[in-house]
């Protein structure tokens, strides 16, 4: 290529570097005072009172699938609201359903001692596991979420997400301590084995 076509290369992706800071900025403003955000703080409040810290969390599910001419990938992304209450061991969880502009909610369901058997962590990613330590829910909760990303809603939870951070690992412990769960069954991944038929 010439020294012009490097040039032109050169202007074109300083461009799309400048447009994708400045969209995920406007998002990310955006995403404190969203009706997403507002609809789920609403929520949660209404669930847990005023004391409760609400939140967005997903899942991000891809597909792979890989045929004898081509292979392709699907992505799937879970929506959910996640509550807690800073002073208790449980996490409450409901499905969200998007729908244009319009949020709808699933029952909230509280994930306590009396039905978690496992949990695992790894930073703000977490599984549940029931008492015969089948996965009940995969989630991640993220203090970003934009429109640039693969979510489809503008949510910002930095505040939300520091006391999130605080949290989970002290419910993790209490969760796997109620049910003596060994050291190594707490890893992100494992596969509880002694409880395998």
């Amino acid at each position: 290529m010439s020294n012009t076509m490097w040039f032109i290369v050169g202007i074109l992706f300083v461009g799309i570097v400048i447009y994708a800071v400045i969209s995920v900025n406007i998002d990310e403003k955006k995403g404190k005072t969203s009706q997403v955000k507002k609809d789920i703080h609403d929520f949660i409040f209404q669930e847990l009172g005023s004391e409760g810290v609400a939140m967005y969390a997903s899942n991000v599910i891809r597909d792979h699938f890989h045929g004898a001419m081509m292979s392709s990938t699907t992505t799937t992304v879970e929506h959910y609201v996640l509550g807690f209450l800073p002073t208790k061991n449980a996490i409450y969880l409901a499905d969200i359903s998007l729908d244009e502009e319009n949020v709808n909610f699933s029952r909230l369901v509280c994930y306590d001692e009396k039905k978690i058997g496992r949990v695992t962590i790894v930073g703000t990613y977490f599984c549940l596991f029931d008492k015969n330590d089948e996965k009940i829910v995969e989630v991640h909760v993220d203090p970003l979420n934009t429109k640039m990303d693969t979510e489809s809603v503008n949510v910002t939870q930095r505040e939300e997400w520091k006391l999130f951070q605080e949290f989970l690992p002290k419910y993790a412990n209490a969760m796997n301590d109620w049910n003596d769960v060994p050291q190594k069954y707490r890893k992100w991944g494992t596969v509880r084995k002694d409880l395998k038929k």
